[in-house]
């Protein structure tokens, strides 16, 4: 049977969903995610960062409304401008595009909007990430939800991401500065 969905959440901000052409509300997100949920089903829910006139306040808010929905799996992406979209057929308007194709994941962020840079979408990628996965309560929820030796695995995997996401911030050198830690 069905145990699982994914709601295309994209954005935790209006005028950017009306931007991706969306015709859907942040409203009607909440409410899709929270009828899935109160049936049981495990929810995922991407959202993309980098799109056309986000700034990086908006991009904040975007990480606030993934907590607050609290799906059991959020995955934070870097928009892509693929040939034949839309977007890639009007990069004039919108930002600029990388010329390398090494760049053209979710991950490398291959367009940057005119209102933020290439180096802002991707620490806000890791910021998202460790703010939504280093949660007690999501941590506390995910433990609790195990109920295959599947799940232990997957489990330890995101673990692991999470533990390198803490070890690229300085969390565990203790007595230095973040200063001397970025130095080293």
């Amino acid at each position: 049977g069905c145990w699982a969905i994914l709601f295309g959440a994209e954005s935790g901000v209006q005028k950017n969903l009306n931007t991706l052409r969306k015709a859907t509300t942040l409203d009607q997100i909440r409410a899709a995610v929270k009828a899935a949920k109160s049936v049981g089903l495990r929810v995922s829910t991407p959202f993309l960062f980098g799109i056309p006139g986000e700034t990086y306040d908006d991009a904040l808010k975007t990480i606030q409304f993934a907590i607050e929905l609290n799906p059991d799996i959020a995955n934070f992406h870097a928009l892509t401008a693929f040939p034949g979209t839309h977007l890639y057929n009007n990069l004039e308007k919108y930002g600029s595009i990388s010329g390398d194709l090494r760049n053209f994941t979710y991950q490398g962020a291959s367009f940057v909007p005119f209102t933020m840079t290439r180096q802002q979408i991707l620490e806000l990628r890791q910021l998202a990430f460790r703010r939504f996965y280093s949660r007690p309560r999501f941590l506390i929820r995910r433990v609790f939800q195990m109920r295959s030796w599947n799940d232990v695995k997957a489990g330890a995997v995101g673990l692991r991401s999470l533990f390198w996401l803490w070890a690229a911030r300085g969390l565990f050198d203790r007595g230095r500065s973040r200063s001397t830690v970025s130095s080293s």
